[in-house]
């Protein structure tokens, strides 16, 4: 399961900019918190509140699975005893809102890395 969500996400980073469906974008950011799980496991917690069907409408790929790596990287990592992540949407006629929450740290904390996320 590691190595196809690893290969989803490389082939999702070629796609960058281009339309998917939203359900494959929700898959493909579901498939990256799979992969983190391994990481933090019972630390990472994630809380979709989708509707029940979604709307068949294309988004730009990479648009969700960022701002989760973000929440993860700022909401997750710096609690040893974890956090919780919720994703919430509304969908209406014209738009489809996604709103993220995360924790923040109350003091600074320090990332390694290339701060890509």
């Amino acid at each position: 399961n590691a190595i196809l969500a690893l290969a989803a996400l490389s082939q999702a980073a070629l796609k960058a900019g281009k339309g998917v469906t939203l359900q494959d974008e929700i898959a493909l950011t579901k498939q990256y918190i799979s992969l983190e799980s391994w990481r933090f496991g019972e630390r990472l917690k994630v809380n979709w509140e989708l509707p029940g069907s979604l709307p068949d409408i294309s988004i730009p790929c990479l648009t969700l699975q960022p701002i989760i790596e973000n929440a993860i990287c700022y909401g997750v990592e710096p609690f040893s005893k974890g956090s919780q992540i919720n994703v919430l949407s509304n969908v209406s006629k014209q738009s489809i809102t996604f709103i993220v929450e995360n924790q923040i740290p109350t003091t600074e904390h320090e990332r390694t890395g290339n701060g890509m996320a």
